[in-house]
């Protein structure tokens, strides 16, 4: 079991296709919309569904959600992804309709997205019903991957779905802690007219759609016996009052005099998430022997999708670009500007008043990031950007820009553009010459396909405007208090070193709290077996361990992960699986996980994995993870705030 646990959870989980299935059989499954209704005249004898149509909209958009978020995440159809994408997916709220389709996976996504536009629209289950035919090439996928697809375990494939199923399905579905299923959370973003209102209004036809889901993943007997039957009435088996049952007893929490009684039952349906969890996942998992979702159940092999099998979900035929792509007012240009900079953050050196600050330094700046990048052995392009801004016919002046790496935070994306601005022309002596320097250095770069090149057009003055507004530079580093701390001297303030000091400072912190965090966690999750914090074994300090009877899990916490030590960072990894080897002589399997706060590069994540460790996306855990509900928005504001910058911002604010 330790042997299969390891090949399952390490070398397979690339090519894990746990959620696809998953999301495509709850779509499946709940858009029977004849034996949905069927079921609610023989099972709850409700003849009248009118009052229903829209929660069972709603239910079926949160499914596309995680069709649409399932597909985006995986790797395992081979689908092509480009930086645009990869962006949306994981670090910048823009809606799936407002990005360009530029690459397969987009087109998949939008196209799979633009299936659900007649049932968003439908207004009668006459219209719903002929909406959900068009469905039938989802379903077509469906079945294309589940008989290519193997279990990596010793259960059927009928077995192995309906339990992947049954956990995203309380996942996303069930889980209601904050008022609203957690699904509908789930990136990309796309358009939808789902508000509060409409949720709170419709709850009975999401709820009961949501039964029919349990009534046919499970048998009649566990379905009443957990009162999944009762889901579209949780409070009348989760209530403050409830006196009978005590063993159901689940608090609901605190609710705002201004929360109607409808608010009430969707964080009461939340409720039912620790129970399908108790009842069903966690035996699930003991009779398996491993964790659903970080091992996976169902795999492709490499290669072996074709992929004319996705053709007419691959078609740009019916697929439409965001407006701002062609139009040339102001917001339009704005928005095409973020479009093209990936939606980074900008800092603007001003080339026009000094030269030194002009093309010499972005020359400077883009052979140091090629040449490190050849240190590093990276095979990521530098990013350039050329910002042609006409004057007249065949003159134009020209900014560049240069997207710099964090090296120190890749699984953390705290990137920019350094922007040239309005550094060079075409039409001048020395402006020429400038301008000729740059585009030699960019030209040999390219052809040797160091760097990727977008030229975009634009006004100056409203690329000025641009930068203004999205620029994030500070004119002065230093400034003087007024106050005399001693006759005659005042003090210096540096906000360079305060940020240099505070960013060591909290980096210190946060690596220690994100230890602390995943250890509460293990200690949440693991039923069975024995978790460690800061364990020193030999020479080697592990951050946790889990062990039971046949695998010791070793979890590496890495809340920042330096990008030119990624190769240090998979030795460290390795030393320490060896030490615990030899303090165990081999009888139980070490399994090497490296758990980090956010997602890097498909590159870098594939990279550590082929190295046999498998990685944890830890935001995903604390978005998703019922134990984190009540801290989850503390936690996160810990994390993910950047206290340092903050702190310098309102410093600039002194005299």
């Amino acid at each position: 079991m330790a042997e299969k646990l390891h090949e399952s959870g390490i070398e397979d989980s690339w090519n894990s296709i746990d959620r696809v299935l998953a999301s495509l059989n709850i779509l499946r499954i709940v858009t029977n919309s004849l034996a949905l209704r069927t079921w609610l005249r023989e099972y709850h004898g409700i003849s009248n569904f009118d009052e229903l149509l829209e929660g069972y909209k709603s239910f079926i958009i949160t499914a596309f959600k995680f069709v649409l978020h399932a597909v985006a995440t995986d790797y395992a159809l081979g689908l092509k992804e480009d930086d645009v994408l990869f962006r949306v997916i994981y670090y910048v709220d823009v809606n799936l309709e407002d990005i360009p389709h530029n690459c397969e996976k987009t087109v998949f996504l939008k196209n799979i997205w633009n299936l659900s536009r007649g049932l968003r629209r439908a207004k009668s289950w006459d219209e719903l019903d002929k909406t959900l035919r068009e469905l039938r090439p989802l379903f077509e996928i469906f079945d294309f991957l589940y008989r290519k697809s193997r279990v990596t375990c010793k259960i059927s494939k009928k077995e192995a779905l309906k339990g992947i199923t049954l956990l995203y399905a309380n996942r996303f579905f069930v889980d209601s802690s904050n008022g609203f299923p957690r699904g509908l959370t789930l990136t990309p973003s796309t358009r939808s007219t789902i508000t509060w209102q409409y949720l709170n209004q419709n709850f009975k036809g999401y709820a009961y759609t949501l039964e029919f889901l349990f009534f046919n993943l499970l048998d009649r007997d566990t379905f009443e016996q957990l009162k999944l039957k009762e889901m579209h009435n949780p409070s009348k088996v989760f209530s403050r009052k409830t006196k009978e049952n005590p063993s159901w007893k689940i608090l609901l929490p605190e609710l705002l005099e201004e929360e109607s009684a409808s608010s009430a039952e969707w964080y009461a349906l939340g409720n039912f998430y620790q129970v399908v969890k108790t009842k069903i996942i966690i035996p699930f998992e003991a009779k398996l022997g491993r964790a659903l979702g970080l091992n996976p159940l169902f795999i492709l092999a490499p290669g072996s999708v074709d992929k004319s099998v996705f053709k007419s979900l691959l078609s740009k035929k019916n697929l439409q670009n965001p407006q701002y792509i062609y139009k040339k007012d102001r917001e339009s240009l704005m928005k095409k500007l973020d479009y093209h900079l990936l939606w980074y953050k900008v800092y603007v050196l001003d080339g026009s008043s000094a030269i030194f600050s002009g093309v010499p330094a972005f020359i400077s700046t883009l052979l140091g990031l090629v040449l490190l990048n050849k240190r590093y052995g990276s095979d990521v392009k530098v990013k350039v950007r050329i910002f042609k801004h006409p004057r007249a016919p065949d003159e134009n002046f020209y900014s560049f820009a240069v997207l710099v790496p964090t090296f120190s935070t890749f699984f953390a994306d705290l990137s920019g553009w350094l922007v040239y601005y309005d550094c060079a022309t075409d039409f001048s002596g020395f402006g020429g010459s400038l301008f000729m320097q740059a585009k030699i250095h960019i030209d040999a770069l390219k052809s040797k396909d160091l760097v990727e090149v977008e030229e975009i057009s634009v006004d100056k003055e409203i690329f000025k405007e641009y930068l203004k507004e999205r620029s994030y530079a500070s004119v002065f580093d230093t400034i003087v208090l007024k106050e005399e701390i001693f006759p005659g001297e005042r003090a210096r303030v540096s906000f360079s070193e305060i940020k240099r000091r505070l960013k060591e400072f909290l980096a210190r912190y946060k690596g220690t709290i994100f230890e602390y965090i995943v250890y509460y966690w293990l200690n949440e999750s693991k039923h069975k077996g024995k978790v460690k914090l800061n364990t020193r074994v030999g020479k080697e300090e592990i951050d946790c361990i889990h062990e039971d009877e046949d695998v010791i899990e070793m979890y590496e916490c890495k809340f920042t992960l330096h990008t030119d030590k990624i190769g240090e960072t998979i030795d460290q990894i390795k030393r320490k699986v060896s030490a615990l080897n030899k303090v165990y002589s081999n009888s139980k399997r070490v399994v090497p996980i490296l758990v980090v706060y956010n997602v890097g590069s498909s590159e870098h994540i594939k990279k550590i994995k082929e190295q046999g460790i498998n990685v944890i996306m830890f935001r995903d855990i604390i978005n998703q993870n019922r134990i984190f509900v009540r801290k989850r928005e503390d936690l996160m504001k810990i994390l993910d705030e950047d206290l340092g910058f903050r702190i310098v911002d309102e410093l600039h604010h002194l005299e």
